[in-house]
């Protein structure tokens, strides 16, 4: 079975949760990471919510990079607590968008510095999101990773240049993300990418409700759609799809540190 890496599952699409979970059982999938970080601390806590429902959604909580300029002491404050006290799994997605750009460049550095110290004060991995962010996001993490080289830094979603994949592969306990994107007929940098990076160090997600992979693109993405991104991904590395299911599956508990079999 695997393990969709990144999903948010507190977004109108998946108002019935139950219903979410059968058809996602149906197409191989019994593990979420359920990311609460869009949209603010509301995210957060509706996530935590959605994560009592269910023994196989795992909750992580931060403060995107667009809600970077909403940052306040009771926020992070409040995210610790979430962190004490909710079984959350990770810090994330935090980071950088230079693309958008919804926060100023220099309170998107700032508020990500913050929330990585956060991930080390409480020994967590930590999810980046980054666009259009290369240089700075680079820079960032290879200063973290120098001093807190134990914790797990995953790069969700990834979308970037072989420089960048090249530059993060020189850290210590970096793993790498994988979405629908690596079926869109325009990805294929992103393919070459997925093809050298090695698979213990490689997950799957949806980023569910967004980024719908082939063949199902123009409609709402869902979790149990991660199957097309692993069968994508064992075309890719030229392996057989069980194995892609079977290590990615094993990475993410890994990652995460999952009460999961």
């Amino acid at each position: 079975m695997l393990i969709d890496s990144h999903c948010h599952l507190n977004y109108k699409e998946y108002k019935n949760i139950e219903s979410m979970l059968k058809f996602s059982k149906e197409n191989g999938v019994d593990g979420f990471i359920a990311i609460g970080a869009s949209d603010g601390i509301e995210s957060c806590i509706e996530t935590i919510n959605l994560s009592k429902k269910s023994d196989s959604i795992f909750p992580t909580v931060g403060i995107h990079p667009h809600d970077a300029k909403l940052y306040t002491e009771e926020i992070d404050l409040k995210l610790r607590d979430f962190l004490k006290n909710e079984n959350c799994v990770a810090v994330g997605e935090i980071g950088l968008d230079y693309y958008y750009d919804h926060s100023p460049k220099e309170i998107q550095k700032e508020v990500l510095k913050k929330q990585l110290k956060m991930a080390v004060d409480f020994n967590l991995p930590v999810i980046i999101h980054t666009r259009d962010a290369e240089k700075d996001t680079i820079e960032i993490l290879k200063e973290f990773n120098e001093k807190n080289s134990h914790i797990k830094i995953l790069l969700h979603c990834f979308s970037g240049t072989q420089f960048l994949a090249d530059e993060l592969l020189k850290l210590k306990n970096i793993y790498f993300s994988f979405s629908g994107i690596i079926t869109f007929k325009k990805a294929q940098e992103v393919r070459d990418v997925a093809k050298i990076i090695p698979l213990d160090k490689i997950l799957v997600e949806t980023d569910s409700p967004y980024l719908t992979p082939t063949p199902f693109r123009g409609k709402t993405n869902h979790p149990g759609y991660v199957k097309y991104v692993a069968k994508k991904l064992a075309e890719i590395k030229e392996l057989e799809y069980s194995v892609i299911v079977d290590t990615t599956r094993k990475n993410t508990i890994e990652f995460f540190n999952l009460n999961i079999k």
